[in-house]
């Protein structure tokens, strides 16, 4: 066996500890701690003692440049060519005039609105929807469609996958976004081929566009039934005014209480004027003759006259004796009672036009699915995008590896 290198000694000069030896680093004959208090030890970080403990070369081929690799290889000579479709479309209404209204059309409920965009959210969640993924893979067979011999393995579907499995990946190729400030939804839609992507384009649109127009039907039917059915309220409401100013009629013995109101005034102020003018020739005849017999008989009839007045007064503010009310008692019923009649016809009136106005709208299409980009044709491939998925791929196994080196460095580190 070959005896190991003696270490290099070194004196040092004349002066404070001179001749003591002094080995040198490198050469042996001292513990290896001694090198970790040399001053290269600051230059040691986290990054190089991962690198000492396996997190070198090795590990950052097999984390970094590995699936960086097989990533590119896969998009670059595997990865099927997806054409891609776009179609913009918006819901859209006709503007309703806002002419003018009294209270009695507002009371009815019936009035004009332009759909919110809660229309085009309901056309948004459909298009992804398990309805009609079911519709369309009907009329396509969409997993026949989306497994075509030009797929590869990992884009395209099982032939025999559930329809929950086909919904999620429907979401994958068909995608939406909806701006909510212009009302505008932007559909595009991924295939193996490019006619298969405007075939489902134009499916998705033609049965959008269907369940507009069925929800268009809908708030048009509900907007006939709702006028029809304030019709015949407030047909009903006049019916029973009328009734009640009937029985009213019957039970007061008089057919206007407003005009027999009328009559007795006129007939007092008549009256009144009567008395007016004996008065005047009773002055008359006093200052020319106050002992006259004339002036007895202008008495008499002016006593007749206050009579007679008073009567009248009498008979408007008392009972008859056979349970009728005063005339003032029966003015003030009649009133109310002809009030109600009056604005139940009104009601009426105003709930006829409504329904009219609701059947004429019926009659038109209020909302409707207008497509202003159609699908068209692909010329070239826009799907997968390998070199932005190759890059991800690069840039999260770079980070993956870089943290988990600073981790097992720095657990290696306090365990030392």
């Amino acid at each position: 066996m070959s005896e190991a290198p003696e270490p290099t000694v070194v004196r040092l000069p004349e002066g404070r500890g001179a001749g003591k030896p002094v080995a040198q680093p490198g050469h042996g004959g001292y513990p290896d701690h001694t090198r970790a208090r040399s001053p290269y030890a600051a230059h040691h970080t986290l990054i190089a003692r991962a690198r000492s403990f396996g997190f070198g070369k090795i590990s950052f081929v097999l984390l970094v440049v590995l699936p960086t690799l097989v990533t590119a290889f896969y998009f670059a000579f595997m990865a099927s060519d997806q054409y891609a479709v776009e179609a913009q479309f918006a819901v859209r209404s006709k503007e309703t005039g806002g002419g003018s209204m009294d209270g009695l059309t507002l009371l009815s409920g019936i009035t004009g609105s332009a759909p919110s965009t809660s229309d085009s959210y309901i056309v948004e969640n459909f298009i992804g929807s398990r309805d009609l993924v079911g519709k369309i893979d009907d009329d396509l067979n969409l997993r026949k469609l989306y497994a075509r011999p030009e797929a590869d393995y990992f884009a395209s579907v099982d032939s025999e996958a559930p329809i929950e499995d086909l919904v999620d990946y429907w979401r994958e190729m068909v995608t939406t976004e909806f701006d909510k400030y212009s009302g505008i939804i932007t559909l595009t839609v991924r295939a193996f081929r490019p006619e298969d992507s405007v075939t489902v384009a134009q499916k998705v649109i033609g049965y959008s566009e269907a369940l507009v127009n069925d929800l268009s039907r809908r708030a048009r039917e509900d907007a006939v039934s709702e006028a029809e059915s304030e019709v015949a309220r407030a047909e009903n409401r006049l019916r029973l005014s009328r009734r009640a100013v009937a029985r009213f009629r019957g039970e007061e013995r008089r057919l206007n209480p407003v005009e027999t109101a009328k009559a007795r005034e006129k007939i007092i102020a008549e009256l009144e004027g009567e008395r007016a003018k004996l008065e005047t020739q009773r002055s008359a005849v006093i200052s020319m003759s106050p002992n006259s017999p004339r002036l007895t008989s202008i008495e008499s009839q002016i006593q007749a006259v206050v009579k007679q007045i008073e009567a009248v007064r009498f008979q408007t503010n008392q009972t008859d004796g056979k349970g009728e009310g005063t005339l003032n008692q029966q003015l003030s019923q009649y009133e109310e009672l002809e009030t109600e009649r009056e604005f139940a016809e009104r009601a009426y009136v105003s709930s006829l036009a409504s329904l009219e106005k609701a059947r004429l709208e019926a009659v038109s299409q209020n909302r409707y699915l207008a497509v202003f980009v159609q699908p068209r044709l692909p010329d070239l491939a826009a799907y997968p995008l390998g070199l932005r998925w190759t890059m991800t791929v690069l840039a999260a196994a770079f980070l993956f590896w870089a943290i988990s080196g600073l981790i097992v460095a720095s657990v290696r580190d306090h365990m030392a």
